[in-house]
């Protein structure tokens, strides 16, 4: 009876928390961009469904339950002045104006919940040497991971982060972005007139 006890203990810790996985980089320079039809002042080319691609599966899961969009974009200036990304250009989703998110609120949204994982440490709670060992290795290993994963998904949304960013004229450049949507509606772009 009792190792049916501490089978079904452990299946539905299974169940609850799954295990963390690593962070696989989107690197946006890397992805295959469409075509943009006519030049405009801003040339603007973007891909949804980027962490998806690298295979982060618990990022978009997450990136889903929260309803956040996590994009890459390559825009480049046409026009002959430098422009602010921050200041200069407003984004829409579906037409309806969207608020970028910085990456650190990102970050906070769509992250794994490494504390989650501690819950493989009740396991330890026969004392019994195996099973600290076991429950105790898989908990702290786990946490461990889904924190570093966290680290580098923030690190690399920081890396391509253009908030501030100022564009050139002729310049190109490739980032990330995330925003919150229900949907993933096409995203345009508008140009401020200074």
């Amino acid at each position: 009876m009792a190792k049916f006890i501490k089978f079904y203990f452990v299946i539905v810790i299974f169940l609850f928390s799954g295990c963390a996985s690593f962070y696989r980089n989107v690197s946006p320079e890397t992805i295959s961009y469409p075509k943009v039809e006519n030049e405009q002042d801003i040339d603007f080319v973007y891909r949804y469904d980027v962490l998806r691609e690298a295979g982060n599966k618990k990022f978009v899961k997450n990136e889903l339950k929260r309803n956040i969009r996590i994009v890459a974009v390559k825009l480049t200036n046409n026009t002959n002045k430098a422009i602010n990304f921050s200041n200069d250009i407003t984004f829409y989703c579906g037409g309806s104006p969207i608020l970028l998110l910085t990456p650190r609120l990102i970050k906070t949204k769509i992250q794994q919940s490494w504390p989650a994982y501690g819950f493989y440490l009740i396991g330890c709670l026969t004392f019994d040497p195996i099973d600290c060992l076991v429950f105790g290795g898989i908990g702290v290993g786990n946490m461990i991971v889904a924190a570093n994963a966290n680290k580098n998904l923030l690190n690399e949304l920081i890396k391509y982060d253009l908030t501030n960013k100022v564009i050139e004229s002729g310049e190109s450049v490739i980032g990330i972005i995330g925003f919150e949507t229900l949907h993933s509606d096409p995203i345009t772009i508008k140009l401020y007139e200074r």
